[in-house]
């Protein structure tokens, strides 16, 4: 749990080389750690690295397929590479897990009511 701490404290300190690298020490002690997982797939969010955010999210569903952040982060990655009907899927399903979920209801609205490049 030390490399989780840590690299949370990275991550807050806006030093994400160092919060990878310490997730990373994680999952390789616990590598079924759902919150490591979990806050990598945000952290490649913020990086625009989607494509490795979508690995680590798809972790955390295969052991809860109900996590409804998760949910909500996976559809991010998704509308970030440009796969609308992923991120559509994802956002539904988040809502439907909590449907007081106005990030995915945003979302999902911005999806559904924008016109198709």
């Amino acid at each position: 749990m030390a490399h989780y701490w840590l690299g949370l404290a990275h991550y807050h300190r806006g030093d994400q080389k160092k919060a990878i690298e310490s997730f990373r020490k994680c999952l390789k002690k616990n590598p079924g750690s759902v919150i490591a997982h979990y806050h990598l797939g945000i952290i490649f969010i913020s990086m625009k690295k989607y494509k490795e955010a979508i690995e680590h999210l798809e972790k955390v569903l295969a052991i809860n397929e109900n996590h409804a952040s998760a949910l909500y982060h996976m559809g991010y990655a998704h509308w970030g590479m440009r796969d609308r009907l992923e991120a559509i899927k994802a956002f539904k399903k988040a809502i439907d897990i909590n449907p007081r979920d106005k990030r995915s209801w945003d979302m999902l609205d911005l999806l559904l009511n924008v016109p198709e490049p």
